[in-house]
């Protein structure tokens, strides 16, 4: 995140947390997580991660 904010802001994220974003080939967001990400969420990024490869 940039010092001043700007993406946090946008993003609507909290402060001093972290998020996981996940891209397309085509720049599209497929997933998106603000804070800890349980089991099921894990796998899940997992496997778009390798999808999107």
């Amino acid at each position: 995140m940039d010092k001043e904010g700007a993406i946090r802001n946008a993003w609507g994220l909290a402060p001093k947390s972290s998020a996981v974003i996940i891209l397309n080939r085509a720049g599209k967001v497929v997933f998106f997580k603000d804070g800890q990400l349980n089991q099921v969420e894990v796998n899940q990024a997992i496997q778009l991660i390798k999808q999107n490869l």
